[in-house]
């Protein structure tokens, strides 16, 4: 995590009497981003009425009630709530019971966020856990002794690769692993989730993530899949779970993320997909709705703030892909295999800045000709995204939520957290820009440094774990110290 001296924060100590940036939900003239229905009422337009409303009730509760207004994370409280889930759960996960991997991902991650070790008493339990859940077949189940799913063997993997051990990645039956993914995959590129089940774009993006995690990609396993993903881009920019559906922003992080695991993002519209997700940020709630005219959801704080950083890297990589393919061609070129300086290049420049919230680019150097891209920020409303989260999506006992009015789980509680860290963190080395509203300690762990090794290792990882085990798989492991103070850090 980077240094507390490298962060901006957004709201002063609370010793000091004023604010010297207002939040932006709590702005006078934030109640004209409310639905403006045209004295025409539908189902829809009152839902989201409603939403509103309590979302108000919110906004108008923590202005009244802070002197100076202070946004908090309730690091202590989640902790809490996480690790008795990793422990027991209640009967009301029953329904649960077969997306056990899954609630150990959620879980591990979340914690990954919050910077909490795990012990290894704990970790080596979840190991076992997982492993009564893989298959003989391969592949995992949603438990032990449950049939194989794309989607639990996903979670699986990358459970034991947040645990990073020795131990965890022997879990894995890899090339029983790879066995089950070619018993997927169909003619035209696509998986199924199962043997005999549905196709969507979740499947090529589980079997692309764990096969590279693995490394168990052949040159003929994904055969197809990059086309067929792009088949499953519709008129919106979005990606629907097959083609000719409505673009959905769980389906479209799925599209995109397989795209950029296998190199080839270059399928996709780009630009029309970025005009899609920028208009998913609500502009009154600050948070993301799923599809075009549904309600904010917390979850989507991840599933579509997830896809700008993969396509603030693409779009910049196709333009200096351009770039470089017209500097060749231009007179005079002497022909050597060198990129143009950074100071010569059109592709970056540190003053453009993203267009008014809530994200719409139609003004933008995107759609204007001008391949500017920012250095120091995502292009949607960071700040807004961590306000709503922040103040909306946190329960008062610990865990997050979908939004006002709903209960807390696991699964929001780890899609709020990642949405939370992509807002807070811009890039990474030289480039390193975070934005954490709060208090520093509002600060998680960046979640995209797992893109960095996404795009720049030979076998890249999944973006949603951040640890590789390419290193094992070669033989050259070096399993971590055990951290000294865990055991006693999970007494608390």
């Amino acid at each position: 995590m980077a240094s507390p001296s490298s962060f901006t924060y957004c709201c002063p100590p609370s010793s000091s009497p004023v604010w010297s940036e207002p939040l932006y939900s709590l702005r006078p003239e934030h109640a004209r981003e409310r639905l403006q229905d045209d004295s025409v009422e539908t189902v829809t337009s009152m839902e989201q009425a409603k939403v509103e409303e309590k979302i108000q009730e919110v906004f108008s509760s923590y202005k009244f009630n802070h002197l100076v207004p202070r946004l908090i994370l309730q690091r202590e409280k989640h902790f809490h709530y996480l690790k008795r889930g990793l422990r027991q759960l209640t009967d009301a996960y029953e329904c649960l019971d077969a997306s056990r991997p899954w609630l150990c991902y959620w879980i591990l991650h979340s914690l990954e966020l919050l910077d909490e070790p795990i012990p290894q008493m704990v970790a080596t339990d979840v190991c076992q856990f997982l492993e009564l859940c893989q298959s003989p077949e391969g592949g995992f189940g949603g438990g032990p002794g449950q049939y194989p799913h794309l989607a639990p063997t996903y979670a699986a993997v990358n459970a034991l690769c947040i645990i990073g051990t020795e131990e965890a990645y022997d879990v894995i039956n890899r090339e029983k692993l790879l066995q089950y993914l070619y018993s997927l995959k169909q003619p035209d590129g696509s998986f199924l989730m199962h043997v005999g089940g549905e196709v969507d774009v979740r499947s090529a993006y589980c079997a692309a993530s764990v096969a590279s995690l693995t490394n168990i990609i052949t040159p003929d396993l994904f055969e197809g899949t990059a086309e067929w993903i792009a088949r499953c881009q519709n008129w919106e920019g979005g990606i629907g779970g097959v083609p000719g559906m409505e673009a959905h922003g769980g389906y479209t992080f799925c599209g995109l993320a397989a795209l950029v695991i296998l190199k080839k993002e270059r399928f996709l519209n780009l630009k029309s997909l970025l005009q899609w997700v920028t208009g998913r940020q609500m502009r009154f709630e600050g948070g993301f709705q799923g599809r075009c005219n549904k309600l904010v959801d917390g979850c989507y704080s991840f599933w579509q703030a997830g896809l700008l950083p993969l396509l603030h890297r693409a779009l910049h990589a196709q333009v200096a892909a351009l770039q470089w393919a017209h500097v060749e061609s231009s007179p005079g070129h002497n022909g050597k295999c060198q990129r143009p300086g950074r100071e010569q290049s059109i592709c970056v420049h540190t003053g453009w800045h993203p267009p008014s919230f809530p994200g719409s680019i139609h003004n933008s150097p995107l759609t204007m000709g001008d391949p500017a891209l920012s250095m120091s920020r995502w292009m949607f409303h960071q700040q807004a995204l961590q306000e709503y989260i922040l103040m909306c999506c946190q329960c008062p006992t610990g865990g997050l939520l979908d939004k006002p009015g709903k209960s807390r789980d696991f699964y929001h509680t780890c899609y709020c957290l990642s949405g939370l860290s992509i807002a807070q963190h811009f890039g990474s080395g030289a480039m390193l820009h975070d934005v954490v509203l709060g208090v520093p300690e509002n600060a998680l762990n960046r979640l995209h440094e797992d893109m960095d090794r996404l795009v720049n290792s030979p076998s890249p990882p999944s973006v949603c774990s951040s640890f590789s085990i390419h290193e094992h798989l070669a033989g050259k492991l070096e399993v971590p110290a055990a951290h000294s103070p865990c055991v006693q850090y999970w007494t608390r």
